[in-house]
């Protein structure tokens, strides 16, 4: 607990975690987990999941990977960074898995109104001609560094997606046959939903997403911080079991989450 003051006045407290923890043996590229984290692309971070055992990683926080970030401008060449490419080539002769993230529009690829400016423009569903090209480049790019990739983050969300359900099943189709056609082993990740079927899971099943992806995801917070080890909660079991069910009964198949 730190709390931050000048004189008697109080201008910020907050909580941090850390832990001391034991050398760990070299990884085994084959042994799996179910926990990963999110990280950036930088040594001090990799260095710090690979020591305390983390075998899969997401790059949602990590602006590098974004359209907006990597191409600003249609005649741009890509912002590609020998630097953090180099922290991807670790991770993976560490035997992670890397999960990235397609999203955020390049203002100019957006199909966002004239009226919205700026930033703003991100949030919209893109023109999908200038999505499938991106979505192709990245793939071949990164093929054999990203394992994965989610198609956009939380989508069911205003906060970071102004489309419909509709419009992002038709974004998931286009992205899923770009993957594909540059590697049948590079999964895609569809979905990430609430921790609820109905709405917004419910609405791109129904418009057909499974068809688009090897992998469902969604997302659920627990505002839990403790200062021990914490129990598997009960709500992410059912969750879990919860969206098994469904997802068979709409495809007649088991689909990983």
């Amino acid at each position: 607990h730190v709390t931050l003051k000048d004189g008697d006045t109080v201008i910020a407290r907050a909580i941090n975690v850390f832990a001391v923890v034991p050398k760990l043996p070299p990884a085994d590229p084959k042994r799996s987990s179910i926990f990963g984290c999110n990280v950036n692309l930088s040594k001090t971070l990799f260095e710090i999941a690979r020591r305390i055992g983390v075998r899969s990683v997401r790059l949602h926080e990590e602006t590098y990977l974004r359209w907006a970030f990597m191409q600003p401008h249609a005649k741009d060449a890509y912002r590609y960074d020998k630097s953090r490419e180099a922290v991807l080539r670790d991770m993976k002769k560490s035997g992670m898995h890397v999960l990235g993230v397609l999203e955020l529009d390049s203002t100019w690829a957006s199909t966002a109104p004239d009226s919205v400016k700026g930033w703003g423009r991100r949030y919209y569903p893109p023109k999908l001609d200038a999505w499938k090209k991106f979505v192709s480049d990245q793939a071949r790019h990164f093929n054999g560094l990203i394992d994965s990739w989610e198609v956009w983050n939380e989508p069911y969300s205003s906060r970071w997606w102004k489309g419909t359900a509709e419009d992002y099943v038709e974004m998931l189709k286009v992205t899923y046959a770009a993957v594909k056609k540059i590697s049948p082993n590079i999964q895609v990740v569809g979905i990430c939903g609430p921790n609820s079927i109905k709405g917004w899971v419910g609405d791109c099943v129904r418009f057909g997403a499974l068809q688009y992806l090897d992998v469902f995801s969604f997302h659920d917070y627990l505002n839990i911080r403790k200062g021990g080890p914490e129990e598997f909660h009960p709500s992410w079991r059912e969750s879990i079991f919860r969206f098994k069910r469904f997802l068979r009964s709409k495809s007649g198949k088991t689909i990983p989450i």
